[in-house]
């Protein structure tokens, strides 16, 4: 029998399928940290469904981490992973605000949109569609407004 549960781990949700095997002989002695579970399990599907093995995709809008200098006169935008760059919205003396979409990373057959976090200016764009990028790689300049 085939039972399904959301498990929250570090506040992510995760979909884990579990099949009951029947009994065993070999004790089992839990290592891991406790984990919180929902008290009501999710629909059983009709048809078993395999395993989840790995955790669901990331999101596909990437934020870029703030800087913790307080005082910089402009903001770099940088890759936070490797990848394709397969579209940049960016252009030089384009205005930009916390949400504005700058470029479009592929990283892992995921298109990711790689998100400003300042109000500001764009200075300077430091890559175009095609390039294939490094993780931290300088992407964008943004002078702040």
């Amino acid at each position: 029998m085939i039972k399904s549960y959301k498990v929250w781990i570090n506040g992510k949700e995760f979909r884990v399928d579990v099949e009951e095997m029947g009994g065993s002989d070999v004790p089992i002695q839990n290592t891991a940290p406790p984990v919180s579970v929902g008290s009501t399990p999710a629909p059983v599907p009709a048809a078993p469904a395999k395993l989840q093995t790995q955790p669901p995709p990331a999101p596909a809008q990437q934020h870029v981490q703030p800087s913790t200098d307080p005082s910089p006169k402009f903001r770099e935008i940088t890759a936070p992973m490797s990848g394709l760059v397969i579209d940049v919205l960016a252009t030089p003396g384009m205005r930009t605000k916390p949400g504005t979409k700058l470029l479009v990373l592929e990283a892992m057959k995921m298109e990711n949109d790689i998100i400003c976090d300042i109000e500001g200016l764009v200075q300077e764009v430091l890559t175009r569609k095609g390039d294939n990028v490094e993780t931290g790689q300088t992407l964008v300049k943004i002078s702040k407004a």
